[in-house]
């Protein structure tokens, strides 16, 4: 997606009432892990594994590029950093309703 709006990572601004704040501003809750380096390699700089900066996303934003790491909502939950639990979706080896895989 090249918004960040339905993902399951988006955390929106709210307002007193717990309505989305009309900045349209918020955060991405993805946490980044480097992968490792063989013993031959180093990161550059001062932070060991390099840590990502920023974050900060809006509704009203739209990137060039779609994000890999976008993941959909639990609709219930949308806007506040949860994740949609996979295995009510169907997912390959999850049985369904009548105990098919």
């Amino acid at each position: 997606m090249k918004t960040c709006m339905g993902c399951g990572y988006a955390e929106w601004k709210k307002t007193k009432t717990g309505r989305l704040h009309p900045s349209g501003e918020g955060k991405c809750t993805y946490k980044y892990n480097a992968p490792a380096l063989p013993n031959s390699m180093h990161f550059m700089g001062n932070r060991q594994p390099p840590e990502p900066m920023g974050g900060w996303i809006d509704r009203k934003h739209v990137y060039e590029t779609h994000c890999p790491y976008w993941c959909p909502a639990n609709p219930s939950l949308q806007g506040t950093g949860h994740l949609v639990d996979r295995t009510l979706q169907g997912v390959v080896g999850t049985p369904n309703r009548k105990g098919e895989t």
